[in-house]
């Protein structure tokens, strides 16, 4: 009677010990897939998206309430577009003005050209103007990508009211005029269909390409098998290669 007490005292202990180490062992993997589930609905839900920094001004300014729609017209247009030449022009002169600088300190740094003295101060001589100009062409530089930054911002809003002010017939050409930075130098007709190109034209463009690079794959095999070729000692891995 307490032999069989005991065994199945023992076994019972036996039993959660091995639910303990299968709990435990299984633990991770279960953790994981919750984690992978609640990740897929997530993603399901707010599905991510590569954009550029002018794709999401277009997307966040198509959001813009209906109170202030109209305000988006010709005229802001026409400011963003003002400004936006402004700063290309302070930036242009910035990073012309850092370059000079950097080079000339390149230039005294392996001690070539002649000395420079400004308002009678030795550039070579005197101590800490080299430091003095590096830290200023570093502040310009900043300032400079600062300011690039910035007309990236207002090419993205020109491009939105570009096609929230034109129609699609002369939105190429706006686009080709006013942002030609971020636009295909390429003319899309819209309203001659007639002249666009085809599915026969599309297609042929992309057999020419995969023609294009079979041929020169195989005439970099060719040169490489004839290298090996022209060594008498690997003709044996010449004749192994062609028969694979």
């Amino acid at each position: 009677m307490n032999l069989s007490s005991s065994a199945a005292k023992g076994r019972a202990v036996l039993t959660r010990t091995w639910n303990r180490i299968r709990f435990w062992c299984s633990f991770p993997f279960a953790r994981l897939g919750f984690w992978l589930r609640e990740r897929k609905r997530y993603n399901a839900m707010f599905p991510r998206r590569w954009l550029s920094p002018a794709q999401i001004i277009d997307h966040d300014l198509e959001l813009v309430d209906d109170d202030d729609v109209g305000k988006l017209d010709r005229s802001l247009l026409d400011l963003l577009v003002a400004r936006r030449d402004h700063l290309k022009s302070s930036s242009g002169k910035f990073t012309i003005l850092n370059i000079s600088l950097f080079t000339f300190l390149v230039a005294n740094y392996f001690h070539l050209g002649t000395d420079v003295s400004v308002y009678g101060i030795s550039i070579k001589s005197s101590p800490g103007v080299a430091e003095s100009l590096l830290a200023i062409s570093s502040t310009l530089g900043i300032y400079a990508a600062t300011l690039q930054a910035n007309i990236a911002i207002v090419d993205g809003a020109i491009a939105h009211l570009l096609k929230r002010i034109f129609p699609r017939g002369i939105l190429n050409v706006m686009q080709s005029a006013l942002i030609p930075e971020t636009a295909i130098g390429k003319y899309f007709p819209s309203n001659i269909p007639h002249l666009v190109f085809t599915g026969f034209h599309s297609a042929a463009s992309k057999y020419f390409v995969y023609f294009y690079f079979d041929v020169v794959d195989c005439s970099n095999s060719m040169r490489v098998r004839n290298k090996y070729a022209s060594d008498e000692g690997n003709m044996d891995r010449v004749i192994s290669w062609s028969l694979q």
